[in-house]
């Protein structure tokens, strides 16, 4: 038997069963979501920009983890990759999920908050100004467990890198590979010299996720890496050269993933193969049934 049909990446979760708990669906993320928009200077040369499009966009191709990284400045946060501002405050990143939630509730969105950067001019905490510029139940889930599908349609699930009362709490190592409380595995080896080690990283990451993506875990899988670009090699030129690669890896497993963030998702449409994971049980032969489908704008 076989069935036909096409899937708006924008709304793609509405066909996921919202019994589901979110650490059992596979899910495309870009890494430092802010960088789309950014064209001064550095950036332009391959040592800021890691995406191409805006998270209003990404979120409409169909990315549903978004790495927001935010230096505390003036009671206010400014979105920096490093020292670098991106010319965009948080409030106008919340703004685009708002919108694209308004525009597809069916859909949520899981939202990592970093604090970057050195904080200036603060009178309060980086916790304090979350809580009283920025969050508002209405909008966000913020306990801190890994909510039903159907508890979050419409709504940003914080995923915290700060501490504060609310979101899912983690305590963050650096270039490593992790666990955090027995319930979060991260594989965040960004600064890797060696990009075969890199390689077999992102393949355990994906071996836990599909080992574990039944249970109570959720994997974190950055493929970024940042190690080279101040040679020959831009960030771009690593996207370029793996994404394709790792998108079809994605697919030939064919097993739950976890949340995969990469540079450039838009690059040999990685984010699609992450997406059509999702729906490995369809594109199963040996259950007789196959499912054709194709992702579309």
């Amino acid at each position: 038997m076989a069935l036909y049909g096409t899937f708006e990446k924008k709304c793609w979760l509405k066909f996921i069963d919202g019994k589901l708990p979110i650490n059992q669906i596979s899910l495309p993320g870009t890494h430092d979501s802010a960088t789309g928009t950014y064209s001064e200077g550095i950036g332009e040369g391959g040592m800021v920009k890691t995406q191409d499009d805006s998270v209003y966009e990404q979120l409409n191709s169909g990315i549903r983890f978004i790495d927001a990284r935010c230096r505390h400045i003036s009671n206010s946060f400014a979105m920096h990759h490093g020292i670098i501002y991106l010319n965009k405050m948080f409030g106008d990143i919340l703004n685009e999920c708002k919108r694209f939630l308004q525009e597809n509730p069916s859909e949520f969105i899981l939202m990592s908050v970093k604090r970057e950067h050195t904080e200036e001019q603060c009178t309060r905490s980086f916790q304090e100004t979350f809580e009283k510029e920025y969050y508002d139940s209405y909008w966000w889930f913020g306990e801190d467990r890994f909510p039903l599908l159907e508890e979050v349609r419409g709504k940003i699930v914080l995923f915290s890198r700060f501490g504060g009362p609310h979101g899912i709490q983690t305590s963050w190592k650096d270039n490593a590979t992790f666990d955090i409380d027995e319930r979060i595995h991260v594989q965040d080896e960004y600064n890797q010299t060696d990009e075969v080690k890199k390689w077999h990283a992102i393949e355990n990451a994906w071996s836990f996720a599909a080992y574990r993506g039944n249970t109570e875990w959720m994997t974190i899988n950055f493929t970024s890496i940042a190690a080279g670009f101040w040679g020959t090699r831009s960030i771009r030129d690593y996207a370029e050269d793996k994404n394709s690669e790792l998108a079809t890896h994605i697919m030939s497993r064919g097993e739950c993933c976890g949340v995969v963030v990469s540079d450039f998702h838009n690059i040999a449409m990685l984010s699609n193969g992450v997406i059509m994971t999702n729906f490995r049980n369809m594109l199963n032969p040996a259950r007789g049934l196959f499912l054709a489908f194709l992702l579309i704008s």
